[in-house]
């Protein structure tokens, strides 16, 4: 009797943080990555400069200065806050500018999730790139990929999103490659309400 009563209680704890729900969601910048490599290709420019050719090295350092220019300028970053009434996005990129956009949990009339592999030519594939993204009518919302937390942005969309006929569950089982032979399962599936 005592374990029954502390099940509901706990599920009472659950749904009240629920019905008080705010929770935020950052994809990360780009600008980390474009320190690592410009700094890394400034070294292996320098030492080429110095060791090996003068011309080999400049080209290093010409793209070690502006593949992560081009890859700031062109990236986007969100921020997604989810409450108890809906989400909004706010989305910042050096190209577009900044927008902002709020939307009730009625509105979101499908999700998608995608999950593209890596090209297997090289010995070191890693793990899948994912995304998840929601739409208002026709309109996208947000389509992120590199966001702390994606499984917990799914559930949260799982579960406020009702009006979509469907959840993404976690999938079960292994992935095996042999040679260039792969078998794999995608990380959520589609299952219906």
């Amino acid at each position: 009797m005592a374990t029954g009563h502390l099940v509901a209680l706990d599920r009472a704890e659950k749904r009240d943080k629920c019905d008080n729900m705010k929770t935020e969601f950052k994809q990360g910048s780009a600008l980390p990555f474009c320190i690592i490599f410009a700094v890394i290709c400034l070294l292996i420019g320098s030492v080429a400069v110095l060791l090996i050719k003068p011309w080999i090295g400049a080209l290093v350092i010409l793209a070690g200065i502006s593949i992560p220019i081009a890859v700031y300028y062109f990236s986007t970053s969100y921020v997604i806050r989810c409450d108890d009434d809906g989400f909004s996005v706010d989305q910042s990129s050096k190209r577009k500018g900044a927008s902002h956009s709020e939307h009730r949990w009625a509105d979101v009339t499908r999700t998608e999730y995608e999950e593209f592999e890596r090209s297997r030519s090289s010995d070191d594939s890693g793990p899948p790139t994912r995304y998840f993204s929601a739409y208002c009518g026709e309109q996208r919302a947000f389509k992120v990929g590199r966001i702390g937390r994606f499984k917990e942005l799914i559930a949260v969309f799982n579960e406020r999103a009702v009006a979509v006929p469907y959840t993404w569950q976690p999938r079960t089982g292994i992935s095996v490659q042999i040679g260039i032979v792969a078998v794999g399962r995608c990380a959520y599936i589609k299952v219906p309400r």
